[in-house]
Order: structure tokens, then sequence, then C-alpha cells
């Protein structure tokens, strides 16, 4: 399913996802022309580090290979359920509100979410991918 959310709020999830099983979502970013370096920095420097201390499995952040405005953000979450109210709670803190939502936002010119639920082996296999190919560059 691929969904564009408003600005501050968690894409919407299937009614009709299966509950219990993982989710993985991938969100694509089109940066606006030439802010692509200046959008991994931010990311890096605040939004992942802030999902990684909300214990948010980012399994994959950075550039796409094809694009440097174009920007890819995988995160995997234990059921629908969990990926609404961890999102919702994220993007409404107090923290992403006053430091990364105005600076995100501005830069980013559409994003899209794709919201994949799949059986835990499938979730599991994307897990240690990540876990595998990291980046040294913070790409990951």
């Amino acid at each position: 399913m691929t969904v564009s959310a408003k600005r501050g709020e968690a894409a919407g999830g299937s009614p009709k996802a299966p509950e219990g099983l993982p989710v993985l979502e991938v969100r694509t970013y089109a940066i606006t022309p030439g802010n692509g370096g200046k959008f991994h920095e931010l990311m890096t420097e605040g939004p992942v580090p802030m999902l990684r201390r909300w214990d948010v499995n980012v399994l994959f952040h950075g550039p796409a290979s094809q694009d440097a405005d174009r920007y890819i953000l995988m995160r995997r979450f234990e059921s629908e359920t969990e990926r609404l109210a961890t999102l919702g709670a994220f993007y409404g803190s107090e923290e992403w509100l006053r430091d990364w939502d105005d600076p995100v936002m501005a830069i980013i010119g559409n994003y899209h979410v794709l919201s994949l639920t799949c059986d835990r082996t499938l979730a599991d296999a994307f897990t240690v991918l990540a876990q595998t190919t990291r980046s040294p560059t913070g790409a990951g």
C-alpha cells in the first residue's frame, strides 16, 4: 500500500493488515533539487538517532543509488498497530515538533509510504541483512 501522509502524521495502515505479523515500512522521499546531501546529514544527525532512542528498528536510511535527491528510510515494526502507535507518538512528540519537523519537511518535495505486512522469517531476514550491511558513512 502506498500512502502519502500529511505533515506530522503517520501514514494510515491497511484495515485488512493481519495483526501480530511484522511490518516492513519503506518511505521514499523526493528531496527538493540539490538538497539530497543536506537531507542525509539532517537525518543522520537528528531523526534517525531519535528513532533509535524510541526503539524503532531502522533497517536502512540513505540516498537512493540512482538519484541523490531521492532518499529511502526503511523500518521494522512488530505489528501494524505498533507502527501506527509508535509513529503517531513519535511525530507528535515535543522533540520532533520543536527540533526536526520544520527543517526536515522544508526540503522534502513529497514522500510515499509502503507498509508491507510479512511473515516473521522475511522480517528477520531483512533485519539480519540490515545489521550486516550498514555503511561506515552512517547510511544504514
